[in-house]
């Protein structure tokens, strides 16, 4: 499941736990854990291709550049 997580550009580790410091480091909340739940679906239990679930998960990245918290 990793593996194919990865192909998507969704990296999580050998027991698929998504790393939530990242996320919230980059400013997502509640409702983009939501949208990164959907897109972890769509390619394990949808079987969707990966590649094709890759191009939204850029999407939702590119709104996210900025780092909101960091240790200084």
């Amino acid at each position: 499941m990793a593996e194919k997580l990865q192909e998507a550009n969704i990296i999580v580790d050998c027991v698929v736990r998504v790393g939530t410091c990242e996320v919230t480091r980059r400013g997502m909340k509640e409702g983009e854990m939501a949208k990164i739940a959907e897109l972890m679906k769509r390619v394990i239990l949808d079987g969707e291709n990966p590649e094709a679930v890759k191009k939204d998960v850029l999407k939702l990245c590119s709104e996210f550049q900025t780092i909101e918290y960091c240790f200084r």
